[in-house]
């Protein structure tokens, strides 16, 4: 019996997908709604017998190892370290047997990357775990300022348990007791936990000095989905007066993807299912002060920006999203953008009515004194009536400019909403503003064709296979990464979405996608793209701005078509 069968017979499938969809028993057979396609009714089918699983509406299928790499868009090797610690079972017996019966060198590079990426896993646990043992003894001296910091902030021991929260100190601490254990300080960089000082100078005979990643932060581990520990967030002390980063984030790893993480959904994701709504928070503290206080149905993101893939992911639990971030204007513009990308995925977004007097949801409930009754406090509106209400001023204002921009703030939300929602809104706008609907109207059409919302990373100096004259190429990637950077800046943000446009009007393989950031959900690289071999057709400038304008039926000027970068791209295009 190998490792795969081994944990099939430890595991129920219907158990096993129950962590990730509401898996219900219908007469003899088991049955989901399929989160690998717009499924709405139960499509998907568990035979715990066989041990398959199988959609009748996309066709997809397989075994519960399938599943989980389908769903958590993780490798097998991943997918057989989170199923083999669910079941209990031991793979490093597995890993030797078969090294010792390998018959190629790939398949040895295979179960050395498996032990790599266990080994890291062990590591993370390791590290969470001295951290952890290290706040703890910490807490039996009152007057310790980092004791202190966690009473100020009303952690319980029980909270502190929970989060598995610890405290990182100086003087290398985690290095040098890796050294004592002999440990792999090459792995524990690779997660994260360790620094190379001498990166940027070190030559190739130079050996790696390591020092901590962590000094001096409260440490909070993040956690999987299936609550393996894959990085942390370390949280400056309130008298660390040094001006360094008041938070400091694990690497980019291949344990820790922020850019899919939701912190809190290892505690809380039964609770947002059986809810049916889930609260959105800006930071860790927010997540962890409210499951103290019996909110169990929140989380926050690793970072200030929400991916699309995170979202995707939080669309197995629930369509339903409350936000609660910070009452300041950053919290706001947060707000904004996170209302555009989720509702342009399906889902219905509200705002929880925080007061003023509290500068975020964590502050608010520490003023609560009955924590019973915390959730007959919680009060919610409709994300786009909750700017409108707070842009109400300007909407009344008799100056124009003030009005308009006022305007402006609301149709921007509108853009990614749905037509009736936009047409109830545009109704409400024209009431309060005493503008007509045809005006309000005629606006909203001219923002939604060119403000379309996408998000752009280009790298500089990426590493693709281009031709011998790659100048212009290089040219290209750098007006284009310049231009992304430029945020708050709506024309250069058309010039791209004009540009991709054009792009279409040439590959007829592009017309399946309906923006730019479609395309770029497919994690396609648009310099590979630009630098393929199949565009040898000739075509000017001149005659691409005319297809353009008549596919569209707009007047040059106004949609602000970008000589150069079409330049650029016409002299790549007839490379």
């Amino acid at each position: 019996m190998n490792v795969f069968e081994e944990i099939k017979t430890k595991l129920n499938l219907v158990e096993v997908l129950s962590d990730y969809v509401q898996v219900k028993n219908i007469g003899s057979t088991y049955k989901c709604v399929c989160p690998f396609h717009k499924d709405k009714n139960p499509s998907l089918v568990v035979s715990p017998e066989k041990g398959l699983w199988h959609c009748f509406g996309c066709g997809a299928g397989g075994d519960m190892f399938k599943f989980v790499m389908d769903f958590e868009n993780i490798s097998k090797k991943e997918a057989l370290e989170r199923l083999g610690k669910k079941a209990g079972v031991d793979l490093k017996q597995f890993q030797t047997a078969k090294i010792e019966n390998k018959t190629a060198e790939g398949e040895a590079a295979e179960i050395e990357a498996e032990s790599d990426f266990s080994t890291g896993l062990k590591y993370l646990d390791w590290v969470k775990n001295v951290y952890h043992k290290v706040l703890l003894k910490i807490l039996n001296d009152r007057q310790n300022p980092v004791t202190k910091y966690c009473l100020e902030r009303n952690l319980s021991q029980e909270t502190l348990e929970t989060f598995q929260i610890g405290y990182a100190p100086g003087g290398d601490f985690i290095l040098k007791l890796a050294q004592k254990h002999g440990l792999n300080l090459q792995v524990l960089a690779e997660i994260g936990a360790l620094k190379i000082k001498n990166e940027d100078q070190k030559t190739t005979k130079e050996k790696p000095i390591y020092k901590d990643k962590f000094t001096d932060r409260l440490m909070i581990p993040v956690f999987s989905k299936t609550a393996q520990a894959v990085g942390f967030t370390g949280r400056i002390l309130p008298y660390d007066k040094s001006g360094r980063p008041k938070y400091l984030n694990s690497s980019q790893s291949a344990w820790f993807n922020k850019s899919e993480i939701w912190y809190g959904w290892h505690l809380n994701q039964k609770n947002i299912r059986q809810r049916k709504q889930v609260i959105i928070v800006e930071g860790n503290m927010d997540v962890i002060a409210s499951y103290q206080n019996g909110l169990n149905y929140v989380l926050a993101s690793q970072g200030t920006s929400f991916t699309s893939a995170q979202l995707k992911n939080l669309k197995y639990l629930t369509s339903k999203i409350i936000l609660a971030f910070d009452n300041d204007e950053a919290g706001i513009s947060s707000g904004k953008k996170f209302f555009k990308e989720a509702t342009s995925l399906g889902f219905l977004v509200q705002k929880l009515l925080i007061p003023k007097t509290s500068k975020d949801l964590d502050q608010w409930l520490q003023t609560m004194e009955d924590k019973k009754a915390i959730e007959s406090h919680l009060k919610t509106k409709d994300y786009v009536d909750y700017i409108i209400s707070e842009e109400e001023a300007g909407l009344k204002s008799g100056e124009l400019q003030t009005q308009k921009q006022a305007i402006l703030q609301v149709l921007d939300l509108l853009v990614a909403a749905d037509q009736l929602t936009a047409e109830h809104y545009l109704n409400k706008l024209s009431l309060i503003t005493k503008k007509s609907l045809q005006a309000l109207n005629s606006e909203f059409k001219k923002l939604k064709l060119n403000r379309t919302t996408f998000s752009l990373v280009v790298q500089k100096g990426s590493e693709i296979e281009t031709k011998k004259d790659s100048t212009l190429l290089v040219t290209w990637q750098n007006y284009v990464a310049e231009k992304s950077q430029e945020v708050g800046s709506n024309e250069e943000k058309i010039h791209l979405e004009n540009m991709f446009l054009l792009l279409q009007i040439i590959l007829p393989e592009l017309k399946i996608y309906t923006s730019l950031a479609s395309y770029l959900e497919t994690e396609k690289d648009i310099l590979i793209l630009i630098s393929s071999e199949n565009k040898k057709k000739e075509m000017d400038y001149e005659k691409l701005t005319q297809i353009l304008l008549q596919k569209i039926n707009l007047h040059y000027n106004d949609f602000l078509l970008d000589e150069k970068l079409t330049r650029i791209y016409l002299s790549l295009y007839n490379q």
